[in-house]
């Protein structure tokens, strides 16, 4: 049977960056992915790398979040050095509009609010909105700007993670992962269907299909799949000024010179599949928010399976009483914001060190010392 340092189960951003920092760090680890690199909500994310919304609340996500987007800026542009493949790392101006009084009260006054922790969120009147970007409807009243956000290409970001874990000595290998002994104190096993392998860590970074590890834990996953579906359109003129997200919509111009919108929030179990409904929905939200893309030709239309937690907050860290075994999942509509900088923390556990930030939010155990609650409420659409 083979032995390594650290197996981590799932080829997706999380898993792929966890990978990096442990290979970085001479330990020898194998990636376990049972289709292919980026397959799944890694590979077809919209990348809006932004804490905006979450962090009008302060708590450990908007932290989270926050340190998340602060490490993109660092690593990824390094990415492209390290492995010749470009993730599209590139600035983005976040909009958040406001179309009537009552909107744009709430909105200014938390723009005033966020002004104090971060100088690059402010309000901007309409005049200013629509000189920058002439294609916004109208009837805006102004909106919360963002300056200073990012943006990468989710299938780049992750195939380069993936070259730069291999690059720093990770071995990736396609099999799917069909169980696991994990003792008490002991190293835990990994069984593929091509085998049997054991490891002094064990890192379950499957997305939504990390449920499927509650029997073999004793311990509940509380995670599924939150389908989410987006377009692809082609938009002649310049590109749009802003990412303007509003309630499940948004829309921006990505650096391939291509427009992403989206987006639904579906749970209909492990269906990827697209839908009419959902393409009609996303058309007629963006076209309210920039109506200037009615004349945008669709060039794509794609859908993926998000990791959703009961309580919307990641699970991330040792899991009790086998703490060989690190549950890395749910970030739901983020995990590309968050992926990398999680991977990095899941690094640090497996290294001995001491995170720099508070995991205990994040901790698999809270599912076991308290039935959890969703923090929010989803704006479910119904296909």
């Amino acid at each position: 049977m083979e032995a390594y340092d650290v197996i981590i189960a799932g080829g997706g951003v999380l898993g792929l960056a966890a990978a990096y920092f442990c290979a970085s760090a001479g330990l020898r680890v194998l990636v376990l992915e049972r289709e292919s690199i980026a397959s799944q909500a890694s590979g077809a994310a919209a990348g809006i790398l932004t804490p905006v919304g979450e962090s009008a609340q302060p708590g450990p996500l908007a932290d989270l979040m926050v340190r998340s987007l602060e490490f993109h800026r660092s690593f990824t542009p390094r990415l492209k050095e390290l492995t010749g493949i470009d993730p599209l790392f590139g600035p983005l101006t976040v909009l958040v509009p406001a179309f009537s009084p009552e909107e744009a009260g709430r909105l200014r006054a938390l723009a005033e609010h966020l002004a104090g922790r971060n100088a690059q969120i402010r309000w901007a009147e309409p005049a200013e909105l629509l000189a920058a970007e002439p294609r916004l409807n109208p009837d805006v009243r102004g909106g919360l700007l963002a300056e200073g956000e990012g943006q990468a290409d989710a299938y780049r970001l992750t195939l380069a993670l993936g070259r730069a874990a291999e690059l720093a000595g990770a071995e990736i290998r396609y099999a799917g992962v069909k169980g696991l002994e994990a003792p008490a104190g002991g190293r835990p096993r990994v069984i593929t269907d091509s085998g049997a392998a054991a490891a002094e860590f064990v890192v379950l970074a499957m997305g939504p299909w990390t449920a499927l590890a509650g029997p073999w834990l004793g311990l509940p996953v509380p995670v599924e799949p939150l389908r989410g579906q987006l377009l692809r359109l082609k938009l002649e003129g310049p590109p749009l000024a802003y990412c303007v997200m509003y309630g499940d919509h948004y829309v921006l111009s990505k650096l391939d010179g291509l427009v992403t919108a989206g987006t639904t929030e579906e749970l209909v179990g492990f269906d990827p599949s697209t839908t009419r409904a959902a393409r009609d929905f996303i058309l007629e939200g963006v076209l309210r928010l920039v109506p200037g893309l009615a004349d945008a030709e669709l060039v794509n239309h794609t859908a993926c399976l998000r990791p959703l937690a009961a309580d919307d907050l990641p699970i991330l860290g040792p899991v009790p009483g086998r703490e060989r075994v690190i549950l890395a999942t749910g970030h739901g509509r983020n995990g590309i914001l968050m992926g990398p900088y999680s991977g990095r923390l899941v690094a640090e556990i497996i290294l001995g060190r001491t995170p720099e930030i508070d995991l205990r939010p994040f901790s698999p155990a809270r599912f076991r010392e308290a039935r959890p609650v969703r923090r929010r409420t989803h704006r479910l659409f119904s296909p």
